[in-house]
């Protein structure tokens, strides 16, 4: 049921990306990068947890492997909002043009439908 909810909410959250990217550009543009850091961590975990549950429960090496390898790509994030690199990060997403927000939004759209699919 939790993984439902996830999934209408990344869907959701997609959908309005892909009308308005400008909305997360603005975001991340006027958000302090201690603000958008917490964000970035949060979704994050999010991400991993959701997702994670998911793998857990397919059998074979692979989803395990791949489970694993988000896993550590979560530590890596975690070192790497801490950085003073943070802040460059905010600031080159910010300056991307609404193209790459677009193209966010429609893997959060995909993110959001696997999580869907997967348990009906």
């Amino acid at each position: 049921m939790f993984t439902k909810i996830l999934g209408w909410f990344w869907l959701i959250m997609g959908v309005l990306y892909l009308i308005k990217p400008q909305l997360l550009q603005w975001r991340l543009s006027k958000k302090t990068s201690r603000k958008v850091r917490r964000f970035l961590l949060l979704l994050t975990f999010f991400l991993v947890f959701s997702l994670g549950g998911v793998f857990l429960k397919l059998n074979g090496f692979w989803p395990k492997a791949i489970l694993f390898l988000g896993i550590l790509g979560v530590f890596r994030i975690i070192f790497a909002l801490r950085a003073k690199t943070s802040k460059k990060l905010i600031e080159w997403l910010a300056k991307q043009s609404l193209v790459f927000f677009r193209i966010f939004a429609l893997i959060y759209i995909g993110i959001g439908l696997v999580m869907l699919n997967l348990f009906k």
